[in-house]
């Protein structure tokens, strides 16, 4: 089932998709995002990213549940005509999923079966990653984060990459959301 957001832009329901709620909360919140070079050399910019409401509090969720190992997910969604990224879906790990304390790497069949269902039921696209730094502190992309990035997007010829990590207070269950994007 499709509903307008106050956007007027089309709302998927979650529903069919693996690890997913049928629930979608269609309020749009704005991320500020730091711009990541290949170096990751951090430049403030006064761009933000769009992202549902509903789909920070899965990337929380998922945060917390893994507690000091860490995980992640993907990025689906478009672009509005000036180029600002909008995330409308955060997928989970995938079963497959590796998880340690200092790695995520997603299950790439996963992947690839979410990728094609939510293009073909919903048109959107993948945007980019999420993944969780959770305790180390780290709240900007390590150089293999960069190095993923950088190769995704020559292989898929993708102009634009955001990646969010997540890093958390395990005393409080607090989540941090750290936007970036590459270009």
């Amino acid at each position: 089932m499709k509903t307008q957001n106050s956007l007027g832009l089309w709302k998927p329901s979650n529903e069919g998709l693996p690890g997913k709620k049928s629930t979608h909360d269609s309020a749009l919140v704005g991320i500020k995002t730091l711009q990541c070079d290949y170096a990751c050399d951090e430049v403030k910019q006064e761009e933000r990213i769009l992202i549902h409401r509903s789909e920070i509090e899965s990337i929380r969720c998922n945060t917390l549940e893994w507690g000091d190992t860490e995980t992640g997910g993907h990025l689906y969604g478009a672009y509005t005509g000036s180029g600002t990224p909008i995330v409308m879906l955060a997928t989970p790990p995938g079963p497959q999923a590796v998880h340690s304390t200092a790695t995520f790497i997603q299950d790439i069949n996963y992947f690839r079966r979410c990728s094609e269902k939510i293009y073909k039921r919903f048109g959107l696209c993948f945007i980019g990653r999420w993944h969780s730094h959770h305790v180390m502190g780290l709240r900007r992309p390590s150089m293999g984060d960069i190095a993923s990035a950088s190769s995704i997007m020559a292989k898929n010829c993708i102009p634009t990459f955001v990646e969010l990590i997540t890093t958390m207070s395990p005393s409080k269950g607090n989540v941090t959301i750290n936007a970036y994007i590459y270009r």
